[in-house]
């Protein structure tokens, strides 16, 4: 062949495969287009299981033609007339019949899965992106999702990052990182939790075990790293330069800056030499935690060497209150300069010693009724509180539950304690091998104090509680150092302490609890009889008489919408008018009937007296700031005085003051820095907003004393006790003023610790006991009551009717009706994973297993947490009728710390920091489009505090438009409130059935906690079942050579033991990863077994018989042989065999695991095994093969 005959061919197979290269590209694209378009209309639901994904012809064309942009119109032009040609080739079509389109679902859904995993992977890429500085402006953010210009706060200090160590090392040139690889030791990890395992490594959990061990502090670092908060902004702002006079500019060029959090790593990579002027780049200040000593690594190379690499760490701990939001100057605000001065002392008020003494000898009643006269009288009278004896009742139950938070806390010394110091900021690790730190955790909180003291001091029960008994004057002068704490988090204890402190000597730690709340109860306690005067109509409300109402007067309603709701307007009217004040007005509003709204009108209409004086209270800040902000937003549409309002907050509220609304920050004592207002300024107000606690403080200054407020509001009085209520009523009622209470006592009321202070009615709230008075009762025959103190809502304005008829049947004997609009609450119509659009209540079930390891006893589910994270990745990705929600429409509820703390870290890998994850306590009187909710226990002999009817009324109140409930439908089925809702979901077609997950794992029915190590080692058993079935099903070797062949029994032998790698058989041509775990849909969470549950967006889809069934999905990749046709295996979910299960299962030898793979393998095979089209004609053989091979298995060893 001639020299151009050859160049010919080179270019004609050069062209031909570039021909090919160009047909697989545009392939690839029309199959991206067509699927897109596929998935538009199935999230439209126009196809789906409900229409067995079938749609007219007429109306795909018309639907096709909408999608189409010029460019796809364009490529697609030759197949407008015809588009089955078009979807036949791209897969997605299984006929056409009668001008009928049959989709093939499992093609679609395989597309989606993809498509969803596309989207998280792009979700989770590394938060920030660095640009290179540019003149003298600041950088834009791609990722940030405001898309603005960040800009620096020009009154924000500089805060300089404290330098700790260097390295220099020679890069690895095969290291290729992962989602789970740590690019500063260079380390690749097989799970998530080794990976999480080995961040502890670099973080303070370990005391930086890295920094000890790996760097070097030289005298002068590499860099110097500062950064500055962002003007209205969650950012900071960091300068990265080069200290004076080294000379580090242009000889090194940065790979990325790794920020080590508790459980990830966020990288930000820039890959440009440094100049002498430095660069700029901006954090989300969500990857910090406040008072958490947190790594920024920095990793560089050489200019000239590209191997040699340079580690720098540098620490940062935010310990102020995130970027601050700087409002412009207007009139009428709070003079900062005249600020609250008390002038009456607070005692210590600690419990006498015969309460401590009968409380550590016998905790029960018949005990402590002897340490009080009162206390006696009271349990003998059935638990009745009297005018005479409330004073001495209450204030001994208080003492109860002050005892026994102090009980708790001296069970918590610490001793041999190593410090770690951080500017003016220290810390300890308060984790202990024969401790939990969760009993710290759920015990302590923040401002806690703490006693620090010599290594030498007897811990022994007289000194402990001598010292956590003793004023801080006085325990200065022992030498003791007090401090408080200002963050409790991932096992450590942060605080701040005037005193400097020698961080190379040892410590004794001694925890006592911050007794402030107390203190004020017991001083508004004591105030009690001198109030009772004002205070007794309202606390016995005995001699009241019923009136006849008045005619609703003609009056200008600021809302409306209160003019068709009869309660609402009566409640207006009585309190406009009035309202009576021989005894307190309750308006008892159940969830979602527009309690708050009645109140802001009812203040408002009361405020148009020129006369009145109001205080606004609660005891939590989200309910004192609903009702403000509502007032504050309608006082922007009327002329108002100049000083109308004010909201006062704590100091604590600093911290959160990125979450409270500008407007409210206009309003309040902390539109620049936190102030205490002068009580004199404060009584100058119309109306004042605050908590009770600052109530009690104001008090002590004379707030309330010096003027005379008309009418005080408690909002949600049922989520406190009585004694905060008193505390709040003896500063501000006189005898003319006006009492009205709001709450609902069947949702949860006030935390108490103290069990014996439960049982003694502490926790019973003022409006609780009010309702049970005869001038409040209800009549059962007529449903009756006088309208003159009292207004009951019934009209639920908030959610779906299904919704509302479930929780009122369960709690409001079906008093509630459902009076929200229809079209704004009914999401599930448009929802493609509704599995009844009509009914908006999902109960999914998932026999995970709830667990506890040695760091804390939290309960937590890992199978519960990956379908909370399947249905929040298809509402955010997907959303409903083809449109993503907002981050604020979605709630996920938990009543486990840990479990919701999971969901918390995956939500913030994903930069969704704006989903609200928490308890039922925290989600109290919030509403969210969507509720999520994992109730976690699986699998245990009770369901703690999920009996709770008021926790469970919470949590079903909470959503307008959908409630997802995820849990063991068996487990959770022994109480009669949740049988009732599953039952109601399997009426209503909503119950999605149980599935198999990784914890079909038999463990011990008594829940035994298994630490990571041994429940991986009884995982590797149920992974190499698994792993046989589908070896031997993929290749046949031939008799002779596995018989003969020592290698693959040594091979099979390792794979019991687990200490495989990769090995490739001659014989088999079979890869065999066993150390290989499973790695989450996201690669972002690993699990004790490669047995997936389904994923929820293929839990509604499965044909068989005319039926759709949950359809679990396989692990296994497809074969070469699927790749090579394009097809997709579909298997039958009704024909899997079960998994085998053992009851009570310790991890097992070798020899009893080879006798169990064998028995396995024989009853998967013995008329059990899967027929499919593929393997009819195999099956023989392969049983064949297989029963020689459980021959060799339990030969003995050569």
């Amino acid at each position: 062949m001639s020299n151009r005959d050859r160049v010919t061919n080179n270019t004609v197979e050069n062209c031909d495969n570039t021909n090919m290269k160009e047909q697989e590209i545009t392939k690839r694209q029309e199959i991206e287009s067509i699927g897109n378009f596929l998935l538009k209309l199935y999230h439209g639901r126009i196809i789906g299981p409900h229409n067995d994904w079938s749609c007219k012809e007429s109306d795909i064309q018309e639907e096709f033609q909408n999608y189409l942009t010029p460019a796809l119109r364009q490529r697609f032009k030759d197949h407008m007339k015809n588009l089955y040609v078009l979807f036949s080739r791209s897969g997605f079509i299984t006929n056409v019949t009668s001008n009928v389109y049959t989709f093939q679902y499992e093609c679609i859904l395989k597309f989606r899965s993809e498509k969803l995993k596309e989207h998280d992977q792009l979700r989770m890429k590394p938060i920030v992106r660095v640009t290179k500085k540019k003149d003298n402006t600041d950088v834009k953010l791609s990722e940030t999702e405001a898309a603005a210009i960040l800009k620096v706060d020009e009154y924000s200090h500089r805060y300089n990052l404290i330098y700790q160590g260097t390295r220099e090392e020679i890069l690895q040139s095969n290291f290729q990182p992962t989602n789970m690889s740590c690019y500063i030791c260079k380390e690749q990890f097989a799970t998530m939790e080794d990976y999480e395992e080995h961040i502890e490594y670099h973080n303070i959990t370990s005391e930086f075990k890295y920094l000890e061990e790996k760097l070097e502090k030289r005298q002068t670092s590499l860099f110097s790293l500062s950064y500055q908060l962002c003007t209205n902004s969650h950012h900071f702002c960091f300068t990265l330069n080069t200290p004076a006079g080294q000379g580090g500019e242009n000889q090194l060029v940065f790979d990325r800056i790794i920020i080590i959090q508790a459980h990830s790593m966020a990288d930000i990579v820039y890959e440009e030499p440094l100049t002498k002027d430095g660069f700029v780049f901006y954090v989300d200040s969500h990857l910090f935690t406040r008072c958490w000593e947190q790594p920024i690594v920095l990793i560089c190379h050489h200019k000239d060497d590209k191997n040699r690499n340079f580690i720098e760490e540098h620490h940062i701990m935010v310990d102020h209150e995130y970027p601050r939001v700087h409002l412009a100057i207007k009139p009428n605000r709070l003079p900062s300069h005249l600020v609250f001065d008390s002038n009456l002392k607070l005692n210590s008020y600690f419990p006498p010693s015969n309460v401590y003494k009968c409380l550590k000898d016998n905790k029960n009643v018949e005990a402590i009724k002897t340490t009080s006269a009162a206390l006696d009288e009271y349990v003998r009278n059935d638990r009745s509180l009297q005018p005479e004896t409330i004073h001495d009742v209450l204030k001994a139950l208080l003492q109860i539950e002050d005892v026994e938070t102090i009980m708790q806390y001296l069970k918590l010394p610490l001793r041999n304690v190593k410090l770690r110091s951080f500017g003016d900021d220290y810390s300890f690790s308060i984790r202990r091998s024969n401790r939990s730190n969760t009993q710290y955790e759920n015990i302590l909180s923040i401002m806690d104090e703490i006693l620090i003291t010599n290594a030498h001091l007897r811990l022994d029960e007289i000194s402990v509680n001598n010292l956590i008994s003793k004023n801080s004057d006085d325990l200065e002068d022992l030498g003791i150092v007090v401090g408080r704490i200002q963050n409790l988090k991932y096992g450590r204890v942060s605080f701040k302490s005037d005193t400097k402190l020698d961080i190379h000597a040892s410590y004794t730690i001694i925890f006592r609890p911050s007794r402030l709340q107390l203190r004020y109860q017991y001083r508004g306690l004591d105030g009690l009889p001198q109030a009772m005067l004002c205070l007794k109509k309202f606390l016995f409300p005995i001699e009241v008489s019923a009136r006849q109402l008045a005619l609703v007067p003609v009056m200008e309603l600021y809302n409306k919408s209160i003019a068709d709701n009869p309660e609402q307007l009566q409640a207006v009217c009585n309190i406009a008018q009035g309202p009576r004040n021989d005894a307190p007005y309750i308006i008892f509003g159940p969830p979602g009937t527009g309690k708050t709204t009645t109140l802001v009108e009812s203040i408002l209409q009361v405020f148009k007296r020129e006369k009145s004086k109001i205080l606004i209270t609660a005891s939590s800040n989200s309910a004192c700031d609903e009702v403000a902000l509502r007032l504050c937003k309608a006082f922007q549409d009327i002329d108002i005085p100049a000083r109308a309002i004010v909201r006062v907050y704590s100091k604590s509220n600093e911290i959160r003051n990125e979450t409270i609304d500008e407007l409210l920050l206009e309003y309040s004592n902390m539109y620049s820095t936190h102030f205490y207002p002068s009580v004199e300024v404060l009584h100058e107000y119309r109306i004042v907003v605050c908590t009770m606690s600052i109530v009690a403080k104001l008090a002590s200054g004379g707030f309330g004393r010096g003027t005379t407020f008309t009418h005080m509001f408690i909002d949600e009085v049922a989520a406190s006790t009585e004694c905060e209520a008193i505390t709040a009523m003896s500063a501000i009622l006189k005898q003319n003023s006006c009492l009205i209470i709001a709450g609902d006592h069947k949702q949860l009321g006030p935390v108490l610790q103290s069990k014996l202070a439960e049982e003694l009615q502490l926790g019973v709230s003022l409006m609780e006991r009010l309702l049970k008075y005869d001038c409040y009762r209800v009549s059962e025959v007529t449903g009756e009551y006088d309208r003159s103190i009292q207004t009951r809502l019934r009209k639920n304005f908030r959610s779906h009717p299904e919704i509302v008829d479930l929780y009122s049947g369960m709690y409001y004997d079906n008093e509630l009706e459902a009076r929200a609009n229809i079209d704004d609450v009914s999401m599930t119509k448009h929802w493609h994973l509704a599995p009844n659009t009509n009914y908006p209540i999902i109960f999914h079930s998932v026999k995970g297993r709830s667990f506890s390891d040695k760091k804390s006893p939290s309960l937590y589910n890992p199978d519960e947490l990956d379908v909370v994270l399947d249905y929040v990745k298809d509402l955010m990705y997907f959303g409903v009728n083809d449109k993503p929600l907002n981050q604020t429409d979605i709630g996920v509820i938990s009543p486990y710390k840990k479990q919701y703390l999971n969901i918390r870290d995956e939500l913030n890998l994903r930069r969704w920091h704006n989903i609200e994850t928490g308890s039922v306590e925290i989600f109290q009187g919030k509403e969210k489009e969507v509720i999520i909710t994992s109730f976690v226990r699986s699998g245990t002999d009770s369901l703690g505090f999920l009996e709770s009817e008021r926790r469970l009324n919470v949590t079903l109140s909470r959503a307008k438009s959908l409630l997802i409930l995820i849990g063991n439908a068996e487990t959770l089925s022994r109480n009669s409130d949740f049988q009732h809702i599953i039952e109601q979901c399997k009426q209503n077609g909503t119950f999605i059935e149980e599935v198999r997950t990784k914890a079909d794992i038999d463990y011990s029915a008594q829940s035994k906690r298994l630490s990571r190590k041994e429940l991986q080692a009884q995982c590797r058993f149920y992974r190499l079942r698994r792993l046989q079935q589908k070896e031997a099903r993929k290749a046949i070797p031939d008799k002779e050579n596995l018989t003969t062949n020592p290698k693959t029994l040594s091979l099979l032998k390792e794979q019991l033991s687990g200490s495989t790698k990769n090995i490739k058989t001659k014989e088999t041509g079979v890869e065999i990863n066993v150390n290989k775990r499973y790695r989450g849909r996201n690669g972002t969470r690993s699990n004790p077994s490669n047995i997936k549950h389904m994923k929820t967006s293929e839990a509604l889809f499965n044909v068989d018989g005319g039926k759709y069934r949950p359809r679990c999905r396989r692990n296994s990749k497809k074969t070469q042989e699927d790749k090579e046709n394009n097809k997709i295996s579909t298997i039958n979910p009704t024909n899997r065999p079960k998994t085998v299960q053992k009851n009570n299962q310790s991890v097992p030898n070798r020899n009893e695991t080879k006798q169990k793979v064998a028995t396995f393998v024989r009853e998967r095979n013995n008329g059990t095994a899967l027929k499919t089209s593929k393997n009819i004609k195999q099956s023989t053989k392969l049983h064949q093969v297989i029963s020689q091979l459980n021959d060799l298995l339990l030969k003995p060893n050569p």
